[in-house]
C-alpha cells in the first residue's frame, strides 16, 4: 500500500505579546535562540514566531532564595531578552524600551506618557 505525503511551509504566524513574565522567563527565551536561530540551520518556524512576538516584561522588586533568575545568569531587573521592561513605582509602571518591538508598543496611543502625573506628584 503506498501512502502520498504532502509538506506545507505555510507560517503565516499571528503578532503575539508576552505579558508580565518575570525578566528571567524573557532572558530564558535567549538560550532557546541560541538553540534554534543562532546556528547554521536556524528553525524558520521558531524563529518567525519569536520575530512576531514582543515580550513585555516585569521587574522584580526583590531576589529571592531558589530565584530562576540565578540559573540564567541573570537578575531581578535583567533586560536581556525583553522588548520592554516594565518597573513598579509609585501609583503606575515605569516602561523602557529595549528594542524597536519596544518602541512599537511605546508609540502606541493606548500607553500615556508619565510626564504629567509626575508633575502632579511632585506638586
Amino acid at each position: 500500500k503506498k501512502m502520498s505525503v504532502t509538506v506545507s511551509d505555510k507560517r503565516d504566524y499571528s503578532k503575539a505579546v508576552i505579558f508580565g513574565c518575570r525578566p528571567c522567563d524573557a532572558k530564558g527565551f535567549t538560550i532557546y535562540d541560541r538553540v534554534f536561530i543562532e546556528t547554521d540551520t536556524p528553525d524558520p518556524y521558531y524563529k518567525e514566531h519569536r520575530e512576531k512576538t514582543t515580550i513585555i516584561s516585569l521587574a522584580c522588586e526583590t531576589p529571592f532564595a531558589g530565584c530562576f533568575c540565578v540559573a540564567v545568569d541573570g537578575g531581578p531587573a535583567d533586560k536581556l531578552g525583553s522588548d520592554v521592561l516594565m518597573t513598579d513605582v509609585d501609583k503606575g509602571y515605569y516602561l523602557e524600551s529595549l528594542t524597536e518591538k519596544g518602541d512599537a508598543v511605546l508609540s502606541l496611543p493606548m500607553i500615556a506618557d508619565g510626564a504629567s502625573y509626575q508633575a502632579a506628584a511632585q506638586k
